[in-house]
């Protein structure tokens, strides 16, 4: 009876996103969690850029995973650092 091997074959792979904005459209606002001024994204664009649902954002701030920063009441801006730990 001749033995046959099993061979396990994994691969890892890695993707980056770059989002690309001019110096004009850069939004910096202070985040509090932080300390600092920090680049910021709206929450459409932090959505588009990890590729999860807009509402997935939310709870992640609602968690303290990612800043919410600035104190604009009719736009919810996210520090570009906390998302960098994704």
């Amino acid at each position: 009876m001749a033995r046959s091997k099993k061979i396990l074959i994994t691969s890892e792979t890695h993707e980056k996103a770059v989002l690309k904005r001019s110096r004009q459209t850069a939004s910096v606002q202070f985040c509090g969690e932080c300390g600092q001024e920090a680049e910021t994204l709206s929450l459409n664009e932090a959505a588009a850029l990890l590729s999860v649902p807009w509402t997935e954002i939310i709870s992640r701030i609602a968690s303290g995973e990612f800043h919410s920063a600035g104190s604009d009441e009719r736009c919810l801006a996210i520090c570009v650092r906390s998302l960098r730990k994704e």
